[in-house]
């Protein structure tokens, strides 16, 4: 019901094509790690919720505090709301040396985003969420 009732609130703000909602994420220092030695490494999936007045077609951006993009990627949003999957998990191919900083290397050779304050932009709305 919060999620509803927050993008009412912005609704009566001012007239959006498309409404997001997302909460601070807790870091993990076990992301990309094993419990025990038979277990599958530990990978996060967070969400995004986002309502869409229409079907439509938009980029899907994530930028760090310092405005430099970490991913980038086309979406169709749906009429109404859906979850948008927010990459938390990267390859090293995905990683450059301009946005190194930015992420934490694991045990599975992947790279985690460290604590800190980001972007999620979708089409023109832009939305802050915080790793603590």
């Amino acid at each position: 019901l919060s999620v509803i009732y927050s993008m009412l609130e912005k609704s009566e703000k001012k007239k959006e094509p498309h409404y997001i909602y997302v909460e601070d994420i807790r870091f993990s220092s076990r992301w990309g790690k094993k419990t025990y030695n038979w277990s599958d490494y530990n990978i996060p999936k967070k969400n995004a919720i986002v309502f869409s007045d229409t079907k439509q077609k938009n980029s899907f951006i994530l930028l760090n505090s310092n405005d430099k993009v970490l991913s980038k990627r086309d979406i169709t949003l749906l009429n109404g709301f859906q979850y948008v999957n927010i990459p938390i998990e990267f390859d090293e191919s995905e990683i450059n040396k301009k946005n190194k900083n930015n992420f934490v290397k694991s045990d599975n050779n992947k790279f985690y985003l460290k604590k800190g304050k980001y972007k999620l932009k979708i089409g023109s709305i832009i939305e802050f969420f915080e790793i603590k």
